[in-house]
């Protein structure tokens, strides 16, 4: 595959980059998690700008509302981690303009996401640590929180504790099927959450080493994956990707730079890939198309110093969402094959 720079804006400490459905089409949404820039915005496939709020800052995720045009967002974690009055909103439209409903306060809050179990919807909510006193400071265990979610009054139910006791609790990535999952990243490795048949939340650790962040690029309906990839370990350096072996895993590729954030799994142009981004060393972001054991490895670019990146699909085509953090720039690249 060959990758090309459609787009790019300049957008001062770009840290999220996700995906809404907005009038019916996929928009690639962008937001800082600076102080002082403009919030968030989304462009479609004619690149035009929807600004989707100006201030306030430090967002950390968006995530759409299921069968709404509609999303939450994380706000006020600003750098470095003075997180304390970090909160959870709901935004929506009314009369043409964008509404903002704060739902939750929860002080480092890092990573949403919204499951589906059972046919009801539940915020899982991911805080990176209790409290800092500096940047280092990781004396402070993070958390995992689930409540239900009220789409008639916009609202969230009590929050209830499911996991605790884990340091440098990053990185979080849903698996959707009939129920959903979700694969959370700490220190001590990474755990797998779903709802059984009772309705009870369970964990199950499949993974025993610190990890930054985990993806996943196939997931089928009956709930199965067998291959991952990971950031290792906390802000990593090396990018792995794992495949099931047993009750473990194999490591079967490794690409190393420095300072591993951004990372994405999914069908590529019909293909099983990854992505993975960098902030330090090269800057770069690599692109890994995986076939059994063979691997195919593209430098989608360098010097972005990517933060997090997203993949949408325009007229047929895939795009790479891309918030490249310490270049300060928004950037949408197409994704063609070599013989195009």
């Amino acid at each position: 595959m060959k990758f090309e720079k459609i787009f790019q804006k300049e957008w001062p400490m770009c840290y999220v980059a996700s995906s809404l459905i907005l009038d019916g089409v996929v928009c690639g949404a962008f937001a800082s998690e600076s102080h002082d820039t403009t919030g968030a915005a989304a462009f479609g496939p004619d690149l035009q700008e929807t600004v989707l709020w100006e201030e306030p800052g430090g967002c950390m995720g968006i995530v759409q509302i299921p069968g709404k045009e509609e999303f939450l967002a994380i706000q006020k974690f600003y750098p470095v981690f003075q997180s304390e009055e970090a909160e959870i909103v709901w935004y929506y439209r009314q009369d043409g303009e964008w509404r903002r409903k704060a739902v939750l306060q929860v002080p480092f809050v890092h990573r949403i996401e919204i499951l589906k179990e059972n046919g009801n919807l539940y915020l899982l909510i991911c805080k990176l640590c209790q409290s800092k006193k500096y940047v280092d400071d990781w004396s402070t265990a993070g958390s995992v929180l689930v409540c239900s979610l009220s789409l008639e009054i916009r609202a969230a139910g009590e929050l209830k504790l499911i996991l605790d006791g884990i340091y440098k609790n990053h990185g979080l990535v849903k698996l959707s099927g009939s129920n959903d999952k979700a694969l959370i990243a700490h220190d001590g490795g990474i755990d797998e959450l779903l709802m059984d048949e009772k309705g009870e939340w369970k964990l199950h650790r499949v993974f025993y080493e610190a990890c930054s962040d985990a993806v996943v690029p196939v997931y089928t309906e009956d709930g199965r994956y067998e291959e991952m990839g990971v950031i290792t370990p906390f802000h990593g350096d090396k990018f792995r990707i794992l495949r099931r072996e047993g009750d473990g895993w194999r490591e079967i590729f490794s690409l190393s730079d420095k300072f591993g954030h951004g990372i994405w799994g999914g069908m590529l142009n019909g293909k099983a890939c990854y992505l993975v981004g960098y902030r330090s060393g090269s800057r770069g972001i690599y692109c890994v198309e995986t076939d059994q054991d063979k691997f195919a490895v593209t430098l989608v670019d360098t010097g972005a110093g990517n933060a997090n990146l997203t993949v949408f699909r325009w007229k047929g085509k895939d795009y790479i969402g891309a918030a490249n953090r310490e270049s300060n720039f928004i950037t949408i690249y197409g994704v063609h094959e070599d013989n195009e």
